[in-house]
């Protein structure tokens, strides 16, 4: 969070800034801790606070135990106020009393340092790369903090209002509706993937990353241009439960479409870290799509079936392997032969077009060098 104003004298008992804890005492019974971009925090259970003030140019992270309110009188901050920003990662105040656009390839907000911002991201996970001219940052908004990595001090005037402003607020991103956010844990490293092929992928697709355990630590939409940026998020150390990643652990990367899944496989590392968590670090990979490998042999129930015309054989293989399908009538003789080849470990789909054959109970037979099965089907007509 961060302020807009200069808090009423009744919240400051220094020169420097508002005292931290006086700004705070509102939602002290829902307060787990407030930090500041120096790691400094205040902790009201244990009556510890070791921030020195409030400052006016800053942001703060706060961990609640519920949604809350918070309110302040004050005089609003002249939005023609210098901001220092220091070489590496800043909590940056947002004191506009207006909404500015952060969308790609202006970067509009950031505009006047741009080429000294290496990253900047929000508390939910979104970001920009102005680099890769990435953004899936929504606008920024009075209220918010943001956390700007940049290349080195620099001072930062936001620009003023743009008259678009607000029509573009309104029609921003609306893909989100398409995933429920995951919760914040506090601390994520932010991964785009800035091309994603395969002949699986569209627009819209679901980008899924999972932990070792199996957990869904960052979702994020592949947008018009093949591209997606998301959140990966780290492990909340104030919860007993593990609910994110650790540093230098290892994920995978899942993608949703139409009710399938396929895997992500890594092609190219253009920045970070590969497929490791690293807390604060951007991660930009180049990635294929493939179909999520089968864990064993299997051969489904072919369908539709019962079936008048044409069913489907579905099966799968988890390693290369030479396949035989073949057809037989009830008295063991040879119908058909449908395949007969090596193929590679994937998910797989054939027909047969029984339109010839007669009405009848008919056995499918499935033969690898390490698996056998029979499936009946029943051909009416």
């Amino acid at each position: 969070i961060s302020l807009n104003i200069i808090p009423v004298e009744e919240f400051w008992e220094r020169e420097e800034g508002p005292d931290v804890v006086l700004m705070l005492e509102q939602i002290i019974d829902q307060l787990n801790i407030a930090k500041d971009e120096n790691g400094s925090f205040y902790v009201p259970e244990f009556g510890f606070c070791n921030i020195p003030f409030w400052s006016l140019q800053e942001a703060y992270q706060i961990k609640v135990e519920e949604n809350v309110d918070l309110r302040w009188l004050g005089i609003p901050i002249p939005v023609d106020q210098e901001i220092q920003l220091a070489q590496g990662w800043n909590l940056l105040a947002y004191t506009p009393a207006y909404e500015l656009d952060a969308s790609s390839p202006d970067f509009y907000l950031l505009s006047p340092i741009i080429e000294n911002v290496i990253s900047a991201k929000n508390g939910r996970g979104e970001f920009m790369l102005p680099q890769f001219e990435f953004s899936n940052m929504p606008p920024w908004r009075p209220g918010q903090g943001y956390q700007v990595n940049a290349s080195d001090d620099v001072e930062f005037v936001y620009p003023p209002e743009r008259e678009e402003e607000l029509a573009f607020s309104e029609r921003f991103n609306p893909e989100h509706s398409l995933i429920s956010p995951l919760e914040s844990t506090g601390s994520n490293m932010s991964l785009l993937l800035n091309d994603i092929s395969g002949n699986n992928v569209q627009p819209g697709d679901i980008v899924s990353v999972l932990s070792a355990h199996n957990t869904i630590v960052g979702q994020g939409i592949v947008d018009r241009n093949f591209r997606c940026g998301l959140a990966v998020w780290g492990d909340d150390e104030f919860t007993d439960r593990i609910d994110g990643m650790r540093d230098q652990e290892t994920f995978s990367l899942v993608l949703s479409s139409n009710n399938d899944q396929y895997e992500i496989r890594l092609s190219e590392v253009l920045m970070g870290s590969g497929l490791k968590y690293r807390t604060d670090v951007s991660t930009v990979l180049n990635v294929t799509v493939q179909p999520l490998l089968p864990e064993g042999f299997y051969m489904s129930t072919a369908y539709p079936n019962p079936f008048n015309s044409t069913t489907k054989i579905s099966y799968g293989l988890p390693n290369d392997a030479e396949v035989s399908i073949q057809i037989y009538d009830i008295t063991g003789c040879l119908v058909e032969k449908l395949v007969s080849e090596n193929q590679t470990a994937g998910h797989y789909s054939i027909p047969w077009n029984a339109g010839t054959n007669s009405t009848g109970l008919y056995l499918i037979r499935l033969e690898t060098e390490q698996f056998s099965r029979v499936t009946k089907v029943i051909l009416t007509k």
